[in-house]
């Protein structure tokens, strides 16, 4: 490489950043945009930076292929990825199966489309890139992984990321159709009810990840969700996702005089003022009111799809493009009607959907969350939030939720009524007036438990997204040039001379600990340059380690204030951590309690996590420096070439989250709090007062509810049972696949 390919303005600007480039190429054949494109990768220049640097070059696309000169399009590295078959093509792009041929793996690249011979329109290089970067930082399970952005020597864009075999929503739902219209007798399990609302939720998963990064999508419709054939959904395309507190930094805010083409397909993609597609469209996207769009934009098109899905048709159905964005502004939605009479609409169903797709957003659910808390609601036979049973039909739900009981009750009954015939009818009066009491008490615990566990599955869910956003920072940070940052070890910690500065008392976690500041441990042999250059770029973290800690603290003034608080009281997080491959081990408030044989590679949580994919929590376990039973939420890290890094891993104190999130002092009748594990063994109990101690147990404990003699609660869902004087409330926690029980005293 030449000095003569370096721009004098970046050269200038970063000198350190060109050095480095400038070393770590010296062998190479590299340009001067592949320094460029080192800075963005480095974070040192913006998104608008690095297209305005592909614009500002003036080049023109040259034909240099013959897949280019068929579709616009230029093709990626020849080097590295040999193109295949085209596997469709979009509003903004042409996908290709492609063949990485480093890794030897069939992997699928997107590439930007463009009118050949023509320079690249601004706008479109700008929602690519953007399209590209937002859909990388989100790091979910249900969202496309991408491996790599592609800068050609063109001028053209594209991207390689994981190829996805399988249908999409809408050829699910086509198929559907047709079983229903041929065979109505014997409808396939993958298109049942259960199974398409399964998927549904998968997606909602994906959306709520997404709007707590702080990303909306736009552009949700059945044709972007995919589903591969182990039952795995993808959300696709997010070409148009904008983040939500920046609308200023929209690709499309350029674009914004475009107007709508109204002879378009309404089910296609439109650009331009109008954003997204007309019948997936909520009504503030259609008027073009992108600056106002938020995560409830995405719930409105969630609504739309979940009405798909249970009528088989389209909720917007208009003979024209006109007509059909007249009955979007006015949400004036197909009514909701069976399209087989053996396929009726569930009215718990419609009642989601009528809240999701409200006109106004203040009127539908405050979350996509909540949204998917209803529907798992409704699937485990409970009550929900945006429908009122009648009195009819909460004793249908308890009569299917109970139907062994209904039996031999019947029976009791009938024999009862024979033997008194003629008998007290006061005293059945009473009974009957015993009975609605008891169901009024177990409707109202019941609904205050809900919430309370609705409110735990939230506090799970948020800690997951900030698990995937630091793995994220992390894989980053260990791409980065190391900094001269200090670092402080674990013998840093022994005295105050050598640890941090505010390294000091924390009766919260019995100890002292540095909020400021993560401490390091370094596994025996693993002391060399490369884990100390590591634990130099991983101190980029601290920031969001502080964000992560202090999560749902109560309003402080300023920092210190805040710091004050977790040292007293705690929250809801207790530890972070981060256990590389190498040895080198990251916690997180920093502290020095760890004995010099400490290997992160040899703990349990590392060894689990590593044969797991995604984030996942594990199982309890006591901590051995005094918090009691802890519940770790765990995920991996990959390096650039997608091979095992290191894992991640944020802890709760089972004591701390039941104390803070499910006693209920409002409810005097309930007298103990239970949490069990999957097996339905016990991990923690707890009088139902606030200043009550809370037993947890270092290993799991058999439980059964006193005086059921045999009789359990039911598996995987929320349920409840009943002795002579007690009552036992069950709610299933599917998050960390727990059960929250309360024991209520009766009479």
């Amino acid at each position: 490489m030449t000095t003569s390919l370096c721009h004098t303005r970046w050269q200038q600007r970063y000198p350190e950043a060109w050095q480095t480039f400038q070393e770590a190429q010296a062998n190479a054949d590299a340009s001067f945009s592949d320094f460029v494109h080192y800075l963005f990768q480095h974070k040192l220049i913006s998104l608008d930076d690095l297209a305005a640097h592909y614009l500002e070059k003036g080049i023109e696309v040259t034909q240099v292929g013959s897949m280019s000169e068929l579709t616009g399009s230029s093709p990626p590295p020849q080097e590295r990825y040999a193109l295949q078959d085209k596997l469709g093509q979009g509003a903004m792009g042409v996908v290709y199966l492609a063949k990485d041929q480093a890794l030897l793996r069939q992997v699928a690249y997107k590439a930007l489309l463009y009118n050949a011979g023509e320079p690249l329109p601004p706008i479109a290089v700008r929602r690519f890139l953007n399209e590209v970067q937002i859909t990388a930082q989100l790091d979910h399970p249900h969202i496309i992984p991408i491996y790599q952005l592609l800068p050609n020597p063109d001028g053209g864009w594209g991207y390689t990321m994981k190829r996805i075999q399988g249908q999409t929503l809408k050829e699910i739902l086509h198929d559907c159709r047709k079983a229903w219209e041929q065979n109505a007798h014997a409808i396939p399990e993958h298109l049942s009810l259960e199974a398409l609302l399964e998927i549904f939720l998968k997606v909602c998963d994906a959306l709520a990840y997404a709007h707590l990064k702080g990303v909306i999508h736009r552009d949700l419709k059945p044709a972007n969700l995919m589903i591969g054939p182990h039952q795995e959904v993808y959300v696709m395309d997010w070409g148009i996702a904008r983040r939500i507190s920046d609308p200023v930094s929209d690709p499309d805010k350029t674009d914004s005089t475009a107007q709508p083409d109204l002879q378009a397909d309404p089910d296609a993609t439109q650009m331009g003022q109008i954003l997204g597609t007309p019948r997936y469209m909520s009504p503030q996207q259609a008027a073009g009111k992108n600056a106002e769009l938020d995560g409830r934009s995405d719930l409105f098109a969630l609504g739309l799809i979940l009405h798909e899905i249970l009528t088989l048709q389209p909720a917007f159905q208009a003979p024209d493009q006109i007509s059909l964005l007249k009955k979007v502004f006015k949400a004036e939605l197909a009514p909701a009607q069976a399209y087989h009479p053996r396929r009726p609409v569930p009215a718990p169903l419609a009642a989601i959907v009528h809240k999701a797709t409200a006109r106004k957003p203040a009127d539908r659910y405050a979350s996509v969350a909540d949204l998917a808390y209803d529907l798992r609601l409704w699937l485990q036979g409970e009550p929900l939030s945006a429908y009122t049973e009648s009195r009819w039909e909460q004793s249908l739900r308890w009569v299917r939720k109970h139907a062994y009981t209904v039996g031999v009750s019947t029976l009791a009954l009938i024999s009862g009524c024979l033997l008194l015939i003629g008998g007290s009818v006061f005293y059945q009066l009473q009974l009957m007036q015993s009975a609605q009491h008891q169901q009024n008490l177990l409707a109202s615990v019941f609904g205050t438990a809900t919430r309370r566990a609705q409110t735990a599955d939230q506090v799970f869910l948020r800690l997951e997204s900030q698990l995937s956003g630091l793995i994220a920072a992390a894989e980053q940070a260990l791409q980065a040039p190391p900094t001269t940052v200090t670092v402080y070890f674990t013998p840093d910690f022994v005295q105050a001379s050598t640890a941090p500065p505010d390294f000091g008392p924390a009766p919260a976690y019995q100890r002292a600990v540095s909020l400021d500041w993560p401490g390091v441990q370094l596994a025996p042999g693993a002391d060399g340059p490369q884990a100390r250059a590591n634990a130099r770029q991983l101190m980029a973290l601290r920031q969001r380690l502080w964000q992560i800690i202090s999560m749902g603290q109560p309003a402080a003034t300023d920092r210190a204030e805040a710091a004050a608080h977790l040292r007293t009281q705690g929250g809801d997080l207790t530890w972070a951590y981060i256990g590389l491959r190498n040895g080198l081990h990251l916690n997180y408030p920093g502290k020095g309690s760890y004995a010099a044989d400490y290997d992160p590679r040899q703990r349990p949580w590392y060894q689990t996590a590593r044969q797991q994919n995604g984030i996942f929590w594990g199982q309890p376990y006591a901590d051995a420096s005094g918090q009691g039973l802890l519940l770790p939420c765990l995920g991996n890290l990959k390096d650039s070439a997608q091979q095992h890094l290191g894992v991640a891993g944020l802890e709760i104190s089972l004591t701390r989250f039941l104390q803070r999130h499910l006693l209920l002092p409002e409810h005097p009748e309930v007298q103990q709090i239970f949490l069990l594990d999957r097996a339905q063994r016990l991990l923690a109990q707890s009088a139902n007062t606030p200043a009550a101690d809370i037993t947890v147990y270092s290993k799991p404990q058999p439980w059964q509810p006193e005086g059921a003699g045999t009789k359990g609660l039911a598996e995987g869902q929320s349920s409840h049972l009943q002795t002579e004087d007690r009552l036992w409330v069950s709610i299933f926690l599917p998050s960390i696949h727990a059960y929250y029980v309360l024991e209520i005293q009766l009479g």
